[in-house]
């Protein structure tokens, strides 16, 4: 079965499948960040918080700790990605005039 050890609903029906296409899709499980447009929707993947774990280190995940993507919701454009491990970030943000 798909999945190996993820046990799976037998339902007749996928709870998951999105119906209506979303203007934004975020997702953040793999603790590695990201965005892009794709078909007219933002896709983005949030980092994390959290400094590698030795978990993580031993799954070969390198985290992207405090990165956050800020979207004008009127145009659907990706203005700044803040980067909350540098202090140039606090700057930038204190510089926008509006979200």
């Amino acid at each position: 079965m798909y999945g190996g050890r993820t046990q799976i609903a037998p339902e007749k029906e996928d709870y998951l499948v999105i119906d209506k296409i979303p203007d934004i899709f975020h997702a953040g499980h793999l603790h590695t960040f990201g965005y892009l447009n794709y078909r007219g929707v933002i896709v983005v993947n949030s980092g994390a918080w959290q400094e590698q774990t030795d978990y993580m280190k031993s799954m070969g995940i390198k985290p992207d700790p405090g990165k956050v993507t800020l979207v004008d919701l009127a145009n659907k454009k990706v203005h700044a990605l803040l980067d909350f491990a540098r202090e140039r970030s606090i700057e930038m943000l204190s510089s926008l005039n509006t979200l």
